[in-house]
């Protein structure tokens, strides 16, 4: 009397909705009741985890294990299957084919993209995509204009022959005209040869005021494009790599790594790119930063992503890196491209690095899925497409004993 007591009694919520319940007291000829309603709703923090493979062929069976205390009406396993890793381009190669200035920076992006990429994109039956008549004509166009901009000391201004040479400007538009070459495109030798000249001492041209990361990443550049032109000059890389050694930046490491044949190099490099990715569950990206001199050279975290992950193809397809990488890349994309020509341009060599090495043979197979003893999806895929197909086991399905995801092709 006159008091008051706390009784408790333990409950808890097993599905979402409105948790209803009726409190009653009685003293003698006295009662009271009331009803009290409290909303229950979807767990506020859901946790999710993510693994990604490739399978070349037969099976790969993951380790699984359905989680505990969750509630069995949300959430599931969800199985995405695709034929290849490459979803979508179309919309970064039309980005480049539209670009409106016509710098030579400009020029060479679309060139990198459309000599690269243009057989991989016919085999996909991209949308939207001009003609190959259209797209051969826009590389002749494209190289001509660059010929015609040439500096005479064979490197190249950024807008207006005549004026001096920029250093990036000069290696990007070199290495442009190498792919296109390699592509099949007409390419004028003496333009060609004036380049690769001016690459050999790029040194020479580089502005006192640019900082020695950037001077060295504009030095390994220029050295990977003489190598892709045949003109590998493997003592000039070496020395740069002992000499500068860990204050090389990852994207200029992966530049030298082909002109570099001393095993012990070739490993540490091989293992200064591996502990410099940043790793998920399903994708790896890399960090770079030159400071305010980033600008000098189109600095950006995707387009370094793109030239390792080139270097890790061409020197060690093996590597788990390889398909993680992919997927940060494609994951990286807005509205269907990436944020600059240059990052388009380095990322779609990469990419048609990627499917020349790893996607060449026309899919003809069907994915099935096994969870356990469940059987989860089985999806068939003739012939090149992007699409994904994804499959939701709902997690009341998903079985609370310990068993493994079987992914089998035939």
């Amino acid at each position: 009397a006159n008091d008051r007591i706390e009784v408790r009694f333990p409950a808890a919520a097993e599905q979402v909705g409105t948790a209803r319940f009726r409190v009653a007291a009685v003293s003698d000829t006295f009662t009271d009741a009331t009803e009290i309603q409290l909303p229950v709703y979807t767990p506020a923090t859901a946790e999710a985890f993510a693994t990604y493979g490739v399978i070349d062929d037969g099976a790969i069976a993951q380790p699984t294990r359905a989680p505990v205390d969750v509630f069995p009406q949300f959430g599931g396993l969800e199985i995405n299957t695709s034929s290849t890793a490459l979803q979508a381009l179309t919309d970064a190669v039309l980005y480049l084919s539209d670009y409106r200035y016509e710098s030579a920076d400009g020029l060479a992006s679309r060139i990198m993209a459309i000599a690269t990429l243009r057989d991989v994109l016919e085999a996909f039956d991209a949308a939207d995509l001009p003609s190959a008549t259209e797209l051969d004509a826009a590389v002749r166009r494209d190289v001509d204009a660059l010929a015609d901009l040439q500096n005479d000391d064979g490197g190249w201004p950024s807008w207006q022959r005549g004026r001096p040479s920029v250093p990036w400007v000069s290696i990007q538009v070199t290495h442009a005209l190498v792919l296109a070459r390699q592509a099949g495109y007409d390419v004028p030798a003496s333009t060609l040869d004036a380049a690769l000249g001016h690459l050999a001492s790029i040194e020479e041209t580089i502005p006192a005021d640019y900082g020695d990361a950037v001077r060295n990443t504009l030095s390994s550049y220029a050295l990977y494009v003489r190598g892709e032109a045949g003109d590998r000059d493997v003592e000039k890389a070496t020395a740069l790599y002992e000499f500068v050694g860990d204050d090389l930046e990852p994207d200029a490491v992966a530049w030298l790594w082909p002109s570099i044949d001393d095993p012990a190099l070739r490993e540490s490099i091989e293992r200064r790119l591996g502990n410099a990715a940043v790793e998920t569950a399903g994708a790896a990206t890399f960090a770079t930063s030159y400071g305010e001199d980033a600008y000098v050279i189109a600095h950006s975290d995707h387009k370094t992503d793109g030239i390792i992950l080139d270097a890790l193809i061409t020197q060690t397809p093996e590597s788990d890196l390889i398909p993680k990488v992919v997927t940060g890349l494609l994951a990286g994309q807005t509205r269907g491209r990436w944020n600059n020509a240059h990052e388009n341009a380095f990322v779609l060599v990469a990419l048609h690095r990627y499917f020349g090495t790893f996607e060449s043979i026309t899919p003809d197979f069907v994915a099935r899925a096994w969870l356990g003893d469940l059987y989860a999806a089985e999806v068939p895929f003739r012939g090149r497409s992007t699409d994904q197909v994804s499959t939701v086991v709902p997690m009341s399905e998903v079985p609370v004993s310990y068993t493994h995801l079987t992914l089998p092709t035939s």
